[in-house]
C-alpha cells in the first residue's frame, strides 16, 4: 500500500510535507525551550503591544530597539487573539516557518529529483547551527526569503514582489535582495519591472 501510495506524485508530495513536519516536530520538541537572549527584547515590545501598552520598550517611552517590526506585530497580533505567552508564540510560530522552510526547499528541487529534494529538505532541518536562531526571527526571515526565490522561480513576480516587501518589513537589510531580484529583472528584460 505504501508503496503504491507513494508512485502517485501527489501522494508522494503530501507524504512528503507530513514527514518534513515529523522531523520539525522532533527539532522543537529537543531545542524548542531554548530562546536567545536578544529574542527577549522583541518579545518585551510584543507583550506590550499585545497589552495595549504599545509598540514600546518601557511604557511611555517611545524609542524602537527592536530590528524586527514585522515579527514583533506578528507576534504581537497572535499573543493577543490566542491568550498564549509571547514566547510560546514565537516557538510555535518558528516550528510552523522551519516545516514551511524544509517544504520550499524540496519544492524547489522537486522538478529535478524527488530523491536529492527530499534529503535537502532533511541535512536543511537537521543542521545543528539551527537551534541557535530558536525565538528569533531567523525562521520567518528564512521562509520569506525562500517564498520569494520560489515565487520568482515560478515567475509569481506579483507574489515575489510581496514577500519581498513583507522581507524588508522582517528585517531591513533585506532591501538588497529586493534590489537584486530587481536589477536581474531588470537587465533580464531590458527594461524596468
Amino acid at each position: 500500500m505504501l508503496k503504491k501510495m507513494l508512485s502517485d506524485p501527489n501522494m508522494h508530495r503530501k507524504f512528503t510535507w507530513v514527514l518534513l513536519g515529523g522531523i520539525t516536530f522532533i527539532f522543537f520538541s529537543i531545542y524548542g525551550n531554548v530562546a536567545q537572549d536578544d529574542a527577549y527584547i522583541t518579545y518585551r515590545y510584543a507583550r506590550n503591544l499585545a497589552m495595549g501598552n504599545g509598540f514600546v520598550y518601557n511604557i511611555n517611552e517611545w524609542v524602537l530597539g527592536t530590528t524586527t517590526p514585522l515579527y514583533t506585530i506578528l507576534l504581537a497580533i497572535i499573543a493577543s487573539l490566542t491568550k498564549l505567552d509571547v514566547v510560546r508564540v514565537s516557538t510555535i510560530l518558528s516550528g510552523i516557518c522551519l516545516w514551511v522552510c524544509s517544504g520550499i526547499l524540496y519544492e524547489l528541487g522537486r522538478s529535478s529529483d524527488h530523491t536529492s529534494s527530499f534529503f535537502l529538505s532533511v541535512i536543511f532541518l537537521t543542521n545543528p547551527f539551527l537551534r541557535n536562531f530558536i525565538g528569533m526571527e531567523s525562521y520567518l526571515l528564512l521562509c520569506f526569503i525562500l517564498l520569494t526565490v520560489w515565487a520568482y522561480q515560478r515567475n509569481k513576480l506579483l507574489l515575489a514582489s510581496v514577500c519581498s516587501g513583507l522581507l524588508i518589513l522582517i528585517r531591513y537589510e533585506m532591501i538588497f535582495l529586493s534590489a537584486i531580484i530587481g536589477i536581474w529583472e531588470t537587465i533580464k528584460k531590458r527594461k524596468l519591472p
